[in-house]
């Protein structure tokens, strides 16, 4: 073995791929078929994050030895780290055809089922790893995964608590049980296992998210809420799928809830960043992401708290200089100075608010008023006024009541001879006397009609 052969492998095994890069590049300038340099030079160009250069030498290896099983093997870990988990897992299957008592291949297989959402294939494939090595730490913590998203809590936890017991050192086991205790409701032991996982690996993002979740939960009304979103995500009815149905109002109502859960999730994180306790545990980055979520959560209920002010204030300014216009008119004696076209913008506001004439009757009797002294040859626009008039009236006056406004409409309706009209008005009295006790909706012809009436 050369000597730049022996300082890669060393390099290799301690993670320094890097340089070890650079060592196996030398060996393989010595002995240009070294067929492990080739791999391990593959593998640490694809650690590296060096995809196109590992994919070359891993394609350069596969022509010479297309049926070696290390090969194949080696071209599965490339393609999944390049997350090409189709080729991954066709090299990978190749590898198990070769030599199917291989457990880190199946456990590729399990990572795979993984990142496709597949739950049970995962824990097949991570059962069948164990079933080759019963002590295969990354095979038990694959399998807990697998059983938490399968709602097998209690599987998942002997699985990870196995993983302790082979090497308690464990940054990742520590992490993924502090997790699920924390799903479990036991704060206090998830921030033990979690402290853990953070001090024997202070990068390990599952962990670092795992804690601060855990510190949020110290609240006892976020620790409610979040378990109330826990098991609406991930209990049997699993409430997130039905985003797949696509229905607008559906996705409107998951949308606004989830607004709601980001909200008082940032709400609990930056009540964090105030308590001296456990702040230093907030990386920089964190609290960054943090402010800018808490600014875009505010530019959201801005915008749509200044949409509704800006159409309330002008609802109610029009209803509050219109209505006094209005109801002066209703006096013959004032109403020549009121100009027809106030009336005319009344009318097309009425319409334009979703025909609000149920909090409205005092302005639409103007309006009906006018049209009736002014101009009653208008019999359509009358006749839809008396219309809503006695749709207004439901429930507001004496039962009956509003029958005198729909025959009214009625009357008018015959006069012009509109047959549709006449139809929906007596429909609408049928259902003001009891003859019927489904109230008839309103055509698409008829809000077509009204929006556009002159």
């Amino acid at each position: 073995m050369s000597i730049h052969k022996a300082r890669a492998l060393l390099l290799y095994d301690q993670k320094n791929y890097q340089n070890a890069i650079s060592e196996f590049r030398q060996a393989l300038k010595e002995d240009p078929e070294d067929s492990q340099a080739h791999r391990l030079l593959a593998m640490s160009l694809s650690l590296e994050g060096q995809h196109k250069e590992a994919i070359r030498e891993i394609k350069y290896l596969l022509g010479k030895y297309p049926n070696d099983e290390d090969v194949l093997h080696v071209a599965g870990l490339i393609y999944f780290n390049n997350k090409r988990d189709g080729d991954a897992e066709k090299f990978i299957k190749a590898s198990l055809a070769i030599f199917p008592d291989h457990a880190d291949g199946h456990l590729i297989l399990s990572y795979i089922a993984e990142r496709r959402e597949k739950w049970k294939q995962m824990r097949d494939h991570a059962q069948a790893a164990l079933n080759l090595e019963p002590e295969h730490v990354r095979a038990l913590i694959a399998l807990a995964r697998a059983k938490s998203e399968l709602a097998d809590q209690k599987g998942a936890r002997l699985a990870l608590e196995s993983a302790l017991a082979i090497e308690p050192n464990d940054a990742q086991a520590h992490a993924h049980l502090g997790r699920l205790l924390l799903d479990l409701g036991d704060r206090t032991g998830a921030r033990e296992h979690l402290r853990e996982s953070l001090r024997l690996d202070p990068n390990c993002s599952d962990a670092l998210e795992g804690f601060i979740e855990s510190l949020r939960a110290k609240n006892i009304f976020y620790f409610w809420f979040i378990s109330f979103v826990w098991a609406m995500t991930r209990g049997p009815a699993r409430f997130i799928a039905f985003l797949r149905i696509g229905h607008p109002i559906l996705l409107a109502l998951v949308l606004t809830f989830w607004l709601f859960v980001w909200t008082v999730r940032e709400l609990a994180t930056l009540s964090l960043r105030f308590d001296k306790d456990v702040r230093h545990y907030l990386p920089p980055d964190f609290k960054t992401r943090n402010t800018r979520n808490l600014i875009v959560i505010a530019c959201i209920f801005g915008f749509f708290f200044t949409t509704g002010t800006y159409t309330s204030v002008r609802q109610e300014t029009y209803k509050t200089q219109s209505l006094k216009l209005l109801t002066s008119a209703r006096d013959q004696s004032k109403a020549k100075e009121v100009e027809a076209e106030l009336f005319d913008k009344a009318y097309k506001e009425f319409v334009s608010s979703s025909f609000s004439f149920i909090f409205d009757l005092d302005e639409l009797n103007a309006i009906y008023d006018y049209e009736l002294k002014q101009r009653p040859q208008n019999k359509y626009r009358l006749a839809l006024i008396a219309l809503w008039l006695g749709m207004g009236s439901r429930g507001r006056v004496v039962r009956g009541d509003e029958v005198v406004y729909f025959k009214q409409a009625l009357s008018l309706a015959n006069e012009i001879g509109d047959r549709n009209l006449s139809a929906y008005v007596q429909a609408q009295i049928a259902y003001s006397q009891g003859k019927t006790n489904e109230q008839p909706g309103q055509p698409k012809w008829l809000s077509a009609k009204q929006a556009n009436l002159d």
